[in-house]
């Protein structure tokens, strides 16, 4: 009995340390997994308002703008279910710090989303005009198929 009572107390506390609250870019808790990395950081040569602009576009391109802090220069937004946090910092006169941070539904780190939309940012910054959501190319080489005649 006492056994079993051990086996049962090591587990609660092993499933209670793996879970808990993440601080998210915008200076909140949520809940989730502290252990993993979800966070992807950019550094740009463009003032801040213009880098939270390029960040706002690509988050409203590839899903939902849900909040905007303008006192500490952050936005939060849904894409594919899973939450983007984005913070625009200062760095001098010329620089500045994009941080973004993506969580799923459960908890988890997206890192890969992440860094998707840290690019998009990156891209939307360079070329200075939107940047379409990423869809998989279609091979131009490749023939269409023969319609079947029916015999």
């Amino acid at each position: 009995m006492m056994n079993r009572f051990g086996m049962i107390l090591s587990l609660v506390v092993l499933l209670s340390t793996l879970t808990g609250c993440v601080k998210t870019v915008d200076d909140r808790r949520r809940w989730g997994n502290p252990l993993v990395r979800d966070k992807v950081e950019g550094r740009y040569e463009y003032a801040t308002d213009k880098v939270l602009r390029a960040a706002k576009d690509v988050i409203q391109m590839n899903g939902q703008l849900t909040g905007e802090n303008t006192i500490n220069g952050s936005i939060e937004g849904i894409i594919d279910t899973r939450r983007i946090w984005v913070r625009v910092d200062s760095l001098g006169d010329r620089w500045s710090r994009a941080t973004v941070q993506a969580r799923t539904r459960g908890g988890g780190a997206d890192i890969y989303l992440a860094s998707e939309v840290d690019k998009q940012i990156a891209l939307r910054l360079a070329t200075d005009r939107s940047v379409p959501p990423f869809i998989p190319a279609q091979d131009e080489n490749r023939r269409a198929p023969r319609p079947q005649s029916s015999r």
